[in-house]
């Protein structure tokens, strides 16, 4: 965890040095302590956080954070029950939970930003044998206020009637807006 909070800062450091947009160069960082800052300067140390994370953010590539198997439906972004095993039986949902970080927005007229996601799902069989293809299995789509990292979707495996084998999952969520895209890749053994 130092290391990795001591490479968040030397980052945070070297992009504020290199002109991160947000910030005014002519002011100090805040300095805050836990022996009673001004509320505003809490509210400016967020800003300034949160400025350099919406740099990162347009800088980086659209990646896959997270890609798991889960029990159930998530409601809340991270509140996934993560499956244990990969084992599934006929009846069992085979459901996914995946985390894109890195896309971009698009603001609207009433200056709403909007993000749009495409899933495409490739299955092969334990021959390499294609039992799954379809492009544009999946959308995601949101409007808000703020430009939203914390975004999940949770992917409906279509495994149901197929025969006991192992599978090879390949999910591909394409940025629409950005235009980037990424794969996730699980296993599933159906018994």
């Amino acid at each position: 965890m130092k290391n990795a909070l001591a490479f968040f800062l030397a980052l945070a450091a070297a992009l504020w040095a290199g002109g991160c947009p947000a910030r005014d160069l002519n002011q100090e960082p805040a300095a805050i302590s836990d022996q009673g800052a001004a509320p505003h300067e809490y509210m400016r140390a967020l800003g300034e956080a949160d400025a350099a994370v919406a740099y990162i953010w347009e800088q980086m590539p659209f990646l896959i954070n997270k890609a798991l198997l889960i029990s159930k439906p998530c409601q809340v972004y991270g509140d996934f029950d993560h499956r244990k095993s990969n084992v599934f039986s006929d009846n069992d949902p085979t459901l996914a939970y995946v985390e894109p970080l890195g896309f971009k927005y698009r603001q609207a007229e009433d200056g709403f930003f909007e993000l749009e996601m495409a899933v495409d799902l490739l299955i092969l069989d334990s021959q390499g044998k294609i039992v799954v293809l379809q492009d544009d299995y999946q959308r995601a789509e949101e409007r808000s206020r703020y430009q939203l990292r914390e975004v999940f979707m949770n992917v409906s495996l279509p495994l149901f009637g197929l025969p006991p084998d192992k599978y090879h999952v390949s999910i591909k969520v394409r940025d629409l807006i950005g235009k980037g895209s990424a794969t996730a890749k699980l296993v599933v053994i159906l018994r």
